[in-house]
Protein backbone atom coordinates (compact mmCIF):
# COMPACT_ATOMS: atom_id res chain seq x y z
CA UNK A 1 0.00 0.00 0.00
CA UNK A 2 1.14 3.57 -0.50
CA UNK A 3 0.38 6.97 0.28
CA UNK A 4 -1.75 9.91 -0.90
CA UNK A 5 1.09 11.71 -0.91
CA UNK A 6 3.55 9.10 -3.10
CA UNK A 7 0.52 8.78 -5.20
CA UNK A 8 0.70 12.89 -5.78
CA UNK A 9 4.14 12.34 -6.19
CA UNK A 10 4.43 9.41 -8.62
CA UNK A 11 1.41 11.72 -10.74
CA UNK A 12 3.20 14.83 -10.68
CA UNK A 13 6.63 12.79 -11.97
CA UNK A 14 4.69 11.19 -14.56
CA UNK A 15 3.58 14.92 -15.72
CA UNK A 16 -0.49 13.35 -15.72
CA UNK A 17 -1.12 16.90 -14.70
CA UNK A 18 -1.36 19.06 -11.80
CA UNK A 19 -2.59 18.76 -7.91
CA UNK A 20 -3.75 20.68 -5.80
CA UNK A 21 -2.73 19.74 -1.54
CA UNK A 22 -4.87 20.19 1.28
CA UNK A 23 -7.53 22.11 -0.75
CA UNK A 24 -9.93 24.61 0.55
CA UNK A 25 -12.84 23.48 -0.91
CA UNK A 26 -15.06 26.59 -0.07
CA UNK A 27 -12.32 28.33 -2.74
CA UNK A 28 -14.04 25.80 -5.46
CA UNK A 29 -17.09 25.68 -4.51
CA UNK A 30 -19.92 28.32 -5.67
CA UNK A 31 -21.61 28.28 -2.43
CA UNK A 32 -18.13 29.26 -0.92
CA UNK A 33 -18.90 26.56 1.13
CA UNK A 34 -16.36 23.76 1.99
CA UNK A 35 -13.24 22.07 4.31
CA UNK A 36 -10.68 21.31 3.16
CA UNK A 37 -9.50 18.33 0.91
CA UNK A 38 -6.54 16.26 0.98
CA UNK A 39 -5.94 16.52 -2.74
CA UNK A 40 -7.82 17.81 -5.67
CA UNK A 41 -5.98 16.22 -8.98
CA UNK A 42 -6.76 17.52 -12.44
CA UNK A 43 -5.39 15.04 -14.80
CA UNK A 44 -4.70 16.36 -18.54
CA UNK A 45 -5.62 13.01 -20.01
CA UNK A 46 -7.65 10.08 -20.54
CA UNK A 47 -4.08 8.30 -19.70
CA UNK A 48 -3.70 9.86 -16.83
CA UNK A 49 -7.10 9.45 -15.59
CA UNK A 50 -6.83 6.20 -15.79
CA UNK A 51 -3.68 6.02 -13.69
CA UNK A 52 -5.40 7.79 -10.92
CA UNK A 53 -8.25 5.71 -10.63
CA UNK A 54 -6.50 2.45 -10.16
CA UNK A 55 -3.74 3.48 -8.00
CA UNK A 56 -6.34 5.22 -5.70
CA UNK A 57 -8.76 2.18 -5.90
CA UNK A 58 -5.76 -0.20 -5.54
CA UNK A 59 -4.27 1.96 -2.37
CA UNK A 60 -8.32 2.20 -0.37
CA UNK A 61 -8.18 6.10 -1.05
CA UNK A 62 -11.11 7.71 -1.22
CA UNK A 63 -11.95 9.31 -4.00
CA UNK A 64 -14.40 11.25 -6.60
CA UNK A 65 -14.84 13.42 -9.69
CA UNK A 66 -16.73 16.60 -9.96
CA UNK A 67 -17.24 19.12 -12.15
CA UNK A 68 -17.26 22.82 -11.32
CA UNK A 69 -19.14 22.56 -8.49
CA UNK A 70 -21.98 24.34 -9.20
CA UNK A 71 -24.52 21.86 -8.28
CA UNK A 72 -22.80 20.85 -5.31
CA UNK A 73 -22.74 21.39 -1.52
CA UNK A 74 -19.28 20.70 0.26
CA UNK A 75 -18.96 19.32 3.64
CA UNK A 76 -17.40 21.97 6.09
CA UNK A 77 -15.79 19.08 7.59
CA UNK A 78 -12.25 18.24 6.26
CA UNK A 79 -11.99 15.36 3.67
CA UNK A 80 -9.37 12.58 3.81
CA UNK A 81 -9.28 11.42 0.30
CA UNK A 82 -8.91 12.85 -2.95
CA UNK A 83 -11.62 14.54 -5.74
CA UNK A 84 -10.26 14.51 -9.79
CA UNK A 85 -11.57 17.42 -11.86
CA UNK A 86 -11.09 17.20 -15.29
CA UNK A 87 -8.11 19.33 -16.54
CA UNK A 88 -8.34 22.18 -19.42
CA UNK A 89 -6.90 19.67 -22.20
CA UNK A 90 -10.99 18.40 -21.77
CA UNK A 91 -12.09 21.41 -22.56
CA UNK A 92 -12.85 21.85 -25.99
CA UNK A 93 -15.13 22.56 -28.77
CA UNK A 94 -14.33 20.84 -32.34
CA UNK A 95 -17.03 21.56 -35.17
CA UNK A 96 -17.67 18.51 -37.43
CA UNK A 97 -19.18 20.46 -39.85
CA UNK A 98 -23.34 20.14 -40.65
CA UNK A 99 -24.36 20.48 -36.72
CA UNK A 100 -22.41 18.09 -35.28
CA UNK A 101 -20.12 19.46 -32.35
CA UNK A 102 -17.61 17.30 -30.12
CA UNK A 103 -17.62 18.58 -26.82
CA UNK A 104 -14.89 17.98 -23.87
CA UNK A 105 -16.39 17.21 -20.85
CA UNK A 106 -14.43 20.23 -19.33
CA UNK A 107 -15.49 22.85 -21.30
CA UNK A 108 -18.05 25.26 -19.40
CA UNK A 109 -21.64 25.47 -20.44
CA UNK A 110 -21.93 29.79 -21.34
CA UNK A 111 -18.80 29.51 -23.56
CA UNK A 112 -19.74 26.30 -25.66
CA UNK A 113 -23.32 27.98 -25.79
CA UNK A 114 -21.80 31.36 -27.22
CA UNK A 115 -19.36 29.19 -29.40
CA UNK A 116 -22.10 26.52 -30.93
CA UNK A 117 -24.31 30.16 -31.12
CA UNK A 118 -21.72 32.10 -33.15
CA UNK A 119 -21.95 29.43 -35.65
CA UNK A 120 -25.61 29.60 -36.46
CA UNK A 121 -26.81 26.68 -34.86
CA UNK A 122 -29.71 26.47 -32.35
CA UNK A 123 -30.53 23.48 -29.58
CA UNK A 124 -28.38 24.24 -26.83
CA UNK A 125 -28.94 28.55 -25.89
CA UNK A 126 -31.85 27.72 -23.64
CA UNK A 127 -28.48 26.64 -21.03
CA UNK A 128 -26.46 29.36 -21.77
CA UNK A 129 -27.43 30.50 -18.27
CA UNK A 130 -26.03 27.32 -16.30
CA UNK A 131 -22.74 27.83 -14.92
CA UNK A 132 -21.14 24.45 -14.89
CA UNK A 133 -19.65 22.12 -17.30
CA UNK A 134 -20.98 19.89 -19.91
CA UNK A 135 -20.15 16.80 -17.89
CA UNK A 136 -21.96 18.19 -15.01
CA UNK A 137 -24.70 18.99 -17.28
CA UNK A 138 -24.61 15.84 -18.76
CA UNK A 139 -24.88 14.40 -15.64
CA UNK A 140 -27.56 16.09 -14.30
CA UNK A 141 -29.34 16.86 -17.60
CA UNK A 142 -29.50 20.36 -17.11
CA UNK A 143 -31.24 22.62 -19.07
CA UNK A 144 -34.35 25.64 -18.27
CA UNK A 145 -37.41 26.39 -19.88
CA UNK A 146 -38.68 22.96 -18.92
CA UNK A 147 -35.86 21.56 -21.82
CA UNK A 148 -32.72 19.43 -21.32
CA UNK A 149 -29.15 18.84 -22.64
CA UNK A 150 -30.37 15.16 -23.48
CA UNK A 151 -32.76 16.43 -25.96
CA UNK A 152 -29.67 17.33 -28.80
CA UNK A 153 -27.04 14.14 -27.80
CA UNK A 154 -26.00 11.76 -30.34
CA UNK A 155 -23.56 9.60 -28.27
CA UNK A 156 -21.44 10.22 -24.82
CA UNK A 157 -17.72 9.51 -24.76
CA UNK A 158 -17.57 7.72 -21.23
CA UNK A 159 -14.60 6.06 -18.70
CA UNK A 160 -16.46 2.91 -17.49
CA UNK A 161 -15.50 2.92 -13.93
CA UNK A 162 -15.38 -0.98 -13.19
CA UNK A 163 -12.56 -1.72 -15.97
CA UNK A 164 -11.55 1.50 -16.89
CA UNK A 165 -12.20 1.11 -19.99
CA UNK A 166 -13.76 3.99 -22.82
CA UNK A 167 -17.18 3.37 -24.29
CA UNK A 168 -19.15 4.98 -26.42
CA UNK A 169 -23.27 5.27 -25.20
CA UNK A 170 -25.98 6.29 -27.37
CA UNK A 171 -28.53 8.72 -26.28
CA UNK A 172 -31.08 5.59 -25.17
CA UNK A 173 -28.39 4.01 -23.52
CA UNK A 174 -27.89 7.62 -21.29
CA UNK A 175 -31.20 6.66 -19.69
CA UNK A 176 -32.06 10.93 -19.80
CA UNK A 177 -35.08 11.74 -18.00
CA UNK A 178 -35.97 14.91 -16.13
CA UNK A 179 -32.95 16.07 -14.39
CA UNK A 180 -31.38 12.90 -14.12
CA UNK A 181 -29.44 10.61 -16.58
CA UNK A 182 -27.34 7.11 -16.05
CA UNK A 183 -24.39 8.98 -15.21
CA UNK A 184 -25.88 9.49 -11.63
CA UNK A 185 -25.15 5.86 -10.61
CA UNK A 186 -21.67 6.66 -10.88
CA UNK A 187 -20.63 3.97 -12.97
CA UNK A 188 -19.09 6.26 -15.62
CA UNK A 189 -17.17 9.53 -15.86
CA UNK A 190 -18.21 11.47 -18.91
CA UNK A 191 -15.20 11.95 -21.60
CA UNK A 192 -16.66 13.93 -24.49
CA UNK A 193 -20.27 14.45 -25.93
CA UNK A 194 -21.55 14.75 -29.45
CA UNK A 195 -24.47 16.93 -30.29
CA UNK A 196 -27.05 17.43 -33.39
CA UNK A 197 -28.28 20.64 -33.95
CA UNK A 198 -30.15 22.29 -36.73
CA UNK A 199 -28.99 25.55 -38.59
CA UNK A 200 -30.67 28.85 -37.51
CA UNK A 201 -29.66 32.53 -37.29
CA UNK A 202 -26.23 33.83 -35.45
CA UNK A 203 -27.68 36.87 -34.72
CA UNK A 204 -30.79 35.58 -33.49
CA UNK A 205 -29.51 33.13 -31.34
CA UNK A 206 -27.25 35.99 -29.76
CA UNK A 207 -30.10 38.33 -28.98
CA UNK A 208 -31.84 35.06 -27.47
CA UNK A 209 -28.75 33.73 -25.37
CA UNK A 210 -28.36 37.54 -24.21
CA UNK A 211 -32.56 38.03 -23.16
CA UNK A 212 -32.31 34.64 -21.31
CA UNK A 213 -28.66 36.07 -19.11
CA UNK A 214 -30.76 39.47 -18.56
CA UNK A 215 -33.76 37.47 -17.39
CA UNK A 216 -31.69 35.49 -15.03
CA UNK A 217 -29.89 38.84 -13.57
CA UNK A 218 -33.38 40.55 -12.99
CA UNK A 219 -35.25 36.81 -11.74
CA UNK A 220 -32.17 35.57 -9.69
CA UNK A 221 -29.96 36.77 -6.68
CA UNK A 222 -26.15 36.61 -8.75
CA UNK A 223 -24.88 38.84 -6.14
CA UNK A 224 -24.31 36.16 -3.01
CA UNK A 225 -23.03 32.62 -3.59
CA UNK A 226 -25.18 29.83 -4.51
CA UNK A 227 -25.67 26.84 -6.57
CA UNK A 228 -29.04 28.02 -8.56
CA UNK A 229 -31.68 26.22 -7.51
CA UNK A 230 -32.24 23.92 -4.52
CA UNK A 231 -35.17 21.97 -5.48
CA UNK A 232 -36.04 20.20 -8.46
CA UNK A 233 -39.44 21.04 -10.15
CA UNK A 234 -41.09 17.77 -11.06
CA UNK A 235 -44.00 17.42 -13.59
CA UNK A 236 -46.31 15.77 -10.66
CA UNK A 237 -45.16 19.10 -8.17
CA UNK A 238 -45.75 22.10 -10.96
CA UNK A 239 -48.82 20.34 -12.07
CA UNK A 240 -50.23 20.52 -8.85
CA UNK A 241 -48.18 23.20 -6.43
CA UNK A 242 -46.72 25.22 -9.23
CA UNK A 243 -42.51 25.82 -9.35
CA UNK A 244 -40.68 25.27 -6.17
CA UNK A 245 -39.68 29.20 -5.67
CA UNK A 246 -43.69 29.63 -5.65
CA UNK A 247 -43.97 26.46 -3.40
CA UNK A 248 -41.66 27.77 -0.53
CA UNK A 249 -42.85 31.29 -1.06
CA UNK A 250 -46.15 29.75 -0.66
CA UNK A 251 -45.04 27.98 2.72
CA UNK A 252 -44.62 31.59 3.82
CA UNK A 253 -40.40 30.89 3.81
CA UNK A 254 -39.45 33.43 1.73
CA UNK A 255 -36.36 35.37 3.07
CA UNK A 256 -35.87 33.22 6.01
CA UNK A 257 -32.23 32.54 7.75
CA UNK A 258 -30.91 30.14 9.23
CA UNK A 259 -27.24 30.76 10.37
CA UNK A 260 -25.44 32.56 7.78
CA UNK A 261 -27.60 30.64 5.01
CA UNK A 262 -30.85 32.91 3.74
CA UNK A 263 -33.42 31.71 1.53
CA UNK A 264 -33.57 34.54 -0.98
CA UNK A 265 -35.89 37.29 -1.16
CA UNK A 266 -35.61 37.43 -4.26
CA UNK A 267 -36.15 33.89 -5.46
CA UNK A 268 -37.17 31.65 -2.93
CA UNK A 269 -35.40 28.36 -4.88
CA UNK A 270 -32.23 30.24 -4.00
CA UNK A 271 -30.11 29.90 -0.89
CA UNK A 272 -27.85 32.19 -0.54
CA UNK A 273 -24.09 32.16 1.60
CA UNK A 274 -24.62 35.72 3.52
CA UNK A 275 -22.52 35.14 5.90
CA UNK A 276 -20.25 33.00 5.96
CA UNK A 277 -22.30 30.07 5.75
CA UNK A 278 -21.57 26.05 6.80
CA UNK A 279 -23.21 23.13 4.95
CA UNK A 280 -25.11 22.67 8.08
CA UNK A 281 -26.30 25.80 7.82
CA UNK A 282 -28.02 25.06 4.01
CA UNK A 283 -28.80 21.70 5.58
CA UNK A 284 -30.87 22.53 8.34
CA UNK A 285 -32.45 24.98 5.82
CA UNK A 286 -33.47 22.47 3.07
CA UNK A 287 -34.37 20.31 5.84
CA UNK A 288 -36.60 23.04 7.40
CA UNK A 289 -38.38 23.85 3.81
CA UNK A 290 -38.81 19.70 3.26
CA UNK A 291 -40.50 19.58 6.84
CA UNK A 292 -43.00 21.72 6.16
CA UNK A 293 -43.88 20.55 2.91
CA UNK A 294 -44.14 17.16 3.68
CA UNK A 295 -46.36 18.37 6.91
CA UNK A 296 -48.45 20.41 4.81
CA UNK A 297 -48.66 18.00 1.67
CA UNK A 298 -47.68 14.43 2.22
CA UNK A 299 -45.03 14.88 -0.54
CA UNK A 300 -41.31 15.23 -0.58
CA UNK A 301 -39.46 17.66 -2.56
CA UNK A 302 -36.62 16.26 -4.32
CA UNK A 303 -33.30 18.56 -4.56
CA UNK A 304 -31.05 19.41 -7.64
CA UNK A 305 -28.16 19.84 -5.55
CA UNK A 306 -25.90 17.34 -4.43
CA UNK A 307 -24.17 16.53 -1.07
CA UNK A 308 -20.39 15.76 -1.18
CA UNK A 309 -19.84 14.21 2.46
CA UNK A 310 -17.26 13.29 4.40
CA UNK A 311 -16.77 9.89 2.93
CA UNK A 312 -16.40 12.07 -0.67
CA UNK A 313 -20.12 10.28 -1.19
CA UNK A 314 -22.24 12.30 -3.51
CA UNK A 315 -26.28 12.16 -3.23
CA UNK A 316 -28.77 14.52 -3.59
CA UNK A 317 -29.14 16.84 -0.23
CA UNK A 318 -33.06 15.18 -0.69
CA UNK A 319 -31.72 11.61 -0.16
CA UNK A 320 -28.84 12.44 2.61
CA UNK A 321 -32.04 14.06 4.77
CA UNK A 322 -34.39 11.31 4.01
CA UNK A 323 -31.87 8.92 5.46
CA UNK A 324 -31.09 11.17 8.38
CA UNK A 325 -34.83 11.38 9.53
Amino acid sequence: MVSLGQIVDEFTLKRFGKVVRNCELSSLSYWKIGGRCEAVFYPSSVEGLKFLLEVLNENDVRHNVVGKTSNLLFTSENISGALIILGDEFNYVVDKNNGTFNIGAAATVPWTCFKIGSRGYSGVEHCVGIPGTIGGLIYMNGGSMRRAIGDVISKVVALRISDLTIVELSNNECQFSYRNSLFQKNEYIVIEITINLNRSGAKEIKEEMLNILKQRRAKFPLDYPSCGSVFKSTTELYEHYGPPGKIIENLGLKNTRIGGARISKKHANFIINENNACSSDVINLVRFISDKFFKETGLTLPTEVNLVNSQLEILPLSEFLNSNA
